[in-house]
């Protein structure tokens, strides 16, 4: 019981905590849940909410781009909010790097989807 509650009540993204390394922090920690059949449902969940401010963006943009709609898009899975979270994250250091360089262009992210 003391894992759930650390699973889903205490655990955040730390500041300057890479996507890859809250992934494998979220499911270290699910796996000592013993979630069984739901397990990446509740990890893609905690993976979500857990994440820090910077990602905050990022979180609107997931949550309000999968509401259903007539086009086909993919599963919502915890692979699939990992990708994301991965790409959002590179978007947002090379928007760093371009910014510490004082070039004025700037890379969006946009969320993918498989066709």
């Amino acid at each position: 019981m003391q894992d759930r509650y650390y699973f889903w009540a205490k655990m955040t993204q730390a500041d300057q905590i890479s996507i890859s390394k809250w992934e494998t922090t979220v499911r270290t920690a699910g796996n000592r849940c013993s979630f069984c059949t739901n397990a990446d449902e509740f990890m893609r969940d905690n993976i979500l909410f857990g994440l820090n401010d910077s990602f905050s963006r990022f979180q609107e943009d997931i949550f309000l781009k999968r509401r259903p709609a007539k086009t086909r898009r993919p599963p919502f899975t915890l692979a699939f909010v990992e990708s994301q979270a991965i790409f959002f994250e590179s978007a947002q250091q090379t928007n760093k790097v371009l910014t510490s360089n004082n070039i004025e262009e700037q890379v969006h992210y946009t969320l993918t989807t498989n066709k």
